[in-house]
């Protein structure tokens, strides 16, 4: 009894406390980490290597030891175990406290394999105190291409005293970070284009030597060193090339040319005979006799035989001379332009041997016409700009340097650079016709100056423009990249860009109901094809911006934008349609984009020049230059910044100034920039049109709203800025409506004096009293008294439109939830006095629910369902006493076919919500249940009362 005893308290006292106060919170999970190799030799995998060791390290970050722990790991796709399974198991028996220790198993990798950095879960299991306990952790682990990074080289010959070059070709089929290349020869490295860079795809770098004049002929090797980083993994490789010298014993040819030794000419297809001069040169120390040089002669070219080689006889060269030989070759119509590098087999006698070699020489046959150039004569109207479209067509490849117009129009933009190209180009060239101009026919000359295998031509081009004040229509007048504020740069594939139209009325009366439907190109779309006025002022201009996503599918160049415009007049229903050359710019390293500056006479105004690299270098030596011949540069016109990083932008500051004389106009302001990009220069030039308005108006008005409710009393504010430097004096305002149609509160207002740079504001209170959509004009003049003690009055107008009222108002709202789902509902009421177009009400996460027409004062319930895919997520971790909301946005149409949209948020917490829902089970690693952790506690008590049973017994006997 004792012994039993004995053994209970024992197991009270010393077990069961643990059992009792052990918990999950008490666990320390060992960190681990892999690494290929074992623990004393670290090394790389490779993909397709087979098997190779993976060592796994644990380390025991607390004060007591870890036992029995073992880790599965789950392997990358294409890595194996020995025995053929997705995971590997390793075991440590013990881990001693602030120690680690490692296991190392086998695994196969196979060809399927991808190289790459991968994330992999590690489950680790520990024992305590008889109990085992489970955490999931991650590790990295990299695994390399064997041929990520392929280089190649070419061998090479050389003569004694010439140069000889070496291109390596490296194509990387993963990111490589290519550090250094240094090559060892006996020969001198005269110059290289390598540069550090990253890359992924394909480079080549040259490498050029010099063989010294008292080098021996023979081989020679050159090997370069590479080095170079990728996934965090520094390689070297190591290549090898070899030099054939020799010396040069034979003549050298110096020129090949046509015409004669005295007369170089050109040549053409077509042109029938044409004398054609070899020129031989000896670098030897002897006569050199009997020459003979065969030349294969290009297609559609023959000799005066008629033969496809002619033969050069020279009978004889003294040493250190040159000689010269001419022949007459027959150039037909069938021979192609281009130049061509053609074999010349040389024989020579000297020290009487003969002697035979081989060289290449060049040639150049020109088309009878290199350069087309057309364009198409164009009308327009006074006050207006004209377009000239120079279509250029080059037969072959051709340095286009310079275009310049003569006429006496005014010139306000064009897109041309200078540009080395082969086949078609299209530049623009905008001239404006001042209002002043009269109508006829003006000339505009093009003096057109380029190059062509190494020849200068110019070519000069008459196009004419019929000006008139006639035939005009409500059109599109300008169309550019950008919006009223800023301009941009767009290019195939630049994405999504906001493009600004302006419609012009030319009329003197007043146009209605203005839709406009645009065609864009092929390549650029939008969902804003059509576009709705309510009324344009005479002969005034609205300006509007959409958005259209130029997709990577666009050809750079002007594009054709159709537009097709209807309109309501007094005259009747009326439309009009044209085009306009949009042009889309060529892909680059460098976007340019700029403000549009609002400039006026007589003031200063900023030129903002924004500069980004869209490329992957940085660019450097980044210079913007700004120039034009009417505005002023206030200051430098040239800043430099040395360093862009790559998709980063740097915004040039330049101040400008408006003459006060100079008359109101469109002028040109030129900037120009010009930056380096991975070792090479480029440059580009932009002409930006500058409008110049009358100096400002001594105030500036401004309405709340343009548009008000009829049989409704609407309070509209109008706010009266002092844009002197002085102070306005007893500051009268008048308000006209001159339609009986609507009723004006108060029309005359007295408002003291305004201080410079001030506003004051007064509250117009207008009733439209007809139940139809109007167009009300309102006429304002301020009258105030100058420093001088004069009175003047200024005079603004302005057009309302009046249009019936929709008020939608959410009642009823609630919320409720089912199986996860949440269902916002609730009844809408228009309280205005018009009914609502096309209502939607759009939920989150996409969902949306159509309700069509809301008539006035008609309750119309509507019900919006967030799917259990969208919601249970935000709620599962959402305590029942926490606050949720959702938003839900109701967009409709009004009488001006314009699209509202109002905000109504659902504010609710989820334990005060009507739930129903289906049993969801999860799932984690396995745990006792609640009864299964009991039992043991209630064998002990079990045994505890046995004990007593037992005891009290044994002392009644």
């Amino acid at each position: 009894m004792f012994s039993l005893l004995f053994l209970l308290s024992l197991f009270i006292s010393i077990i069961a406390p643990g059992m009792l106060s052990f918990s999950k919170s008490n666990v320390v999970y060992p960190i681990v980490s892999l690494q290929w190799g074992t623990s004393t030799s670290v090394q790389q995998a490779f993909v397709g290597e087979g098997l190779v060791p993976l060592t796994l390290i644990a380390y025991n970050p607390s004060s007591s030891e870890i036992l029995n722990t073992t880790y599965n790991v789950s392997l990358p796709k294409g890595v194996l175990s020995q025995s053929g399974k997705t995971n590997v198991t390793f075991i440590i028996p013990g881990i001693e406290p602030g120690s680690a220790e490692t296991s190392t198993e086998y695994v196969n990798i196979l060809q399927n394999a991808s190289p790459g950095s991968y994330t992999l879960p590690v489950n680790v299991t520990v024992f305590y105190n008889g109990n085992s306990y489970k955490t999931q952790e991650n590790v990295t682990l990299v695994i390399y291409n064997y041929n990520f990074l392929n280089i190649t080289t070419n061998k090479a010959v050389g003569s004694v005293g010439g140069e000889v070059s070496f291109l390596l070709n490296f194509s990387a089929s993963q990111q490589v970070d290519l550090i250094s290349i240094t090559p060892q020869t006996q020969l001198s490295l005269v110059r290289s284009n390598f540069t550090p860079t990253y890359f992924h795809g394909n480079r080549t770098y040259n490498f050029t030597f010099y063989i010294q004049p008292n080098t021996q002929p023979g081989i020679y090797p050159v090997t370069f060193t590479i080095t170079y980083e990728s996934l965090g993994q520094q390689f070297t490789r190591i290549l090898q090339s070899f030099v054939n010298v020799y010396i040069n014993a034979s003549p050298r040819i110096v020129s090949l040319q046509w015409g004669t030794s005295t007369s170089v000419q050109q040549a053409f297809v077509g042109e029938g005979l044409v004398p054609l001069t070899i020129t031989l040169f000896n670098p030897t120390e002897v006569t050199m006799s009997n020459i003979t040089l065969q030349l294969s002669l290009p297609k559609g070219v023959l000799s005066q035989s008629g033969k496809t080689n002619v033969t050069f006889i020279i009978p004889g060269i003294e040493p250190g001379s040159a000689e010269t030989s001419t022949e007459y070759v027959n150039i037909l119509q069938n021979a192609s332009p281009g130049s061509y590098t053609l074999p010349v087999n040389v024989t020579v006698f000297y020290n009487g041997n003969s002697y035979k070699t081989q060289e290449n020489v060049t040639l150049v046959i020109y088309p009878s016409t290199i350069l087309d150039v057309t364009a198409d004569d164009v009308s327009t109207t006074v006050n207006h700009p004209a377009s000239i479209l120079l279509n250029f067509s080059a037969s072959q490849q051709v340095d286009l340097i310079s275009i310049t117009p003569q006429t006496q129009l005014s010139l306000v933009r064009s897109n041309f650079t200078p540009t080395y190209f082969h086949g078609n180009r299209t530049y623009n060239f905008t001239f404006y016709i001042q209002p002043n101009t009269q109508p006829g026919i003006y000339p505009v000359t093009f003096t057109i100056t380029y190059e062509s295998l190494g020849q200068q031509f110019t070519r000069i081009i008459t196009v004419y423009i019929d000006v008139s004040y006639f035939n005009v229509s409500p059109e599109i007048i300008s169309v550019q990249w950008g919006n009223p504020q800023e301009s941009v740069i767009a290019y195939p594939g630049v994405g999504y860009v906001p493009l600004t139209l302006t419609i012009l009325n030319p009329y003197p009366y007043a146009i209605e109901n203005v839709k406009i439907f645009l065609t864009l190109p092929t390549g650029i779309n939008t969902t804003q094809n059509v576009e709705d006025f309510a009324q344009i002022q005479p002969e005034s201009s609205l300006t509007f911006t959409i958005n259209v996503d130029v997709t990577p599918s666009v050809s750079s160049g002007y594009q054709n934008l159709s537009f097709f415009i209807t309109y309501l007049s007094a005259y009747g229903k009326f439309n009009s349609s044209g085009s306009y050359a949009l042009y889309v710019f060529p892909p680059k390293q460098i976007l340019v984009s700029f403000s549009n500056p609002e400039a006026f006479q007589g003031q200063e105004f900023p030129l903002y020049v924004n500069v980004t690299d869209t490329g992957e270098s940085p660019l450097t030596a980044v210079s913007a230059t700004v120039s034009s011949q009417e505005i002023s540069l206030v200051g430098s016109n040239n800043q430099t910044i040395n360093y862009i990083k790559p998709h980063s932008t740097v915004t040039f500051i330049f101040n400008l100034y408006v003459p006060s004389n100079l008359p109101t106009n469109v002028y040109p302001v030129n900037v120009e920039i010009s930056y380096v990009y991975e070792g090479e220069q480029g440059s580009y030039s932009y002409t930006l049109p500058v409008p110049v308005h009358q100096s400002k108006s001594p105030v500036k008005l401004n309405l709340s709203t343009f548009t008000i409710y009829y049989q409704t009393i609407n309070y509209v504010n109008l706010t009266i800025e002092n844009n002197l430097t002085s102070t306005l004096n007893n500051v009268k305002v008048n308000v006209y409506v001159p339609s009986t149609e609507v009723s004006l509160t108060q029309s005359t207002f007295n408002l003291g004096n305004i201080p410079s740079g001030l506003k004051r504001s007064i509250e117009l209170q207008l009733l439209p009293l007809e139940s139809q959509t109007l167009s009300i004009p309102i006429g304002i003049s301020i009258t105030y008294v100058g420093e001088d003690g004069e009175q003047l009055t200024y005079g603004f107008n302005y057009t309302l439109s009046a249009i019936g009222l929709i008020q939608v108002e959410v009642t009823q709202p609630s919320v409720s939830i089912s199986n996860g789902s949440i269902t916002l509902s609730g009844v809408l009421l228009n309280t205005g006095n018009l009914e609502a177009q096309n209502l939607i009400i759009y939920g989150p996460y996409g969902v949306q629910d159509y309700i069509g027409q809301l008539p006035t004062g008609t309750p119309t319930p509507f019900s919006i369902t967030i799917p259990e895919s969208s919601s249970v997520a935000k709620l599962v971790n959402t305590t029942s006493n926490d606050s949720q909301s959702y938003t839900i946005t109701i967009s409709y149409q009004n009488s001006l076919y314009q699209f509202k949209n109002i905000t109504y948020t659902f504010t609710f917490s989820p334990s005060s919500v009507e739930t129903t829902s289906v049993p969801i089970h999860t799932s984690e690693f396995h745990r006792p249940s609640p009864l299964l952790r009991a039992i043991p506690y209630i064998i002990i008590l079990v045994l505890i009362i046995l004990i007593a049973i037992l005891l009290i017994r044994g002392r009644k006997k």
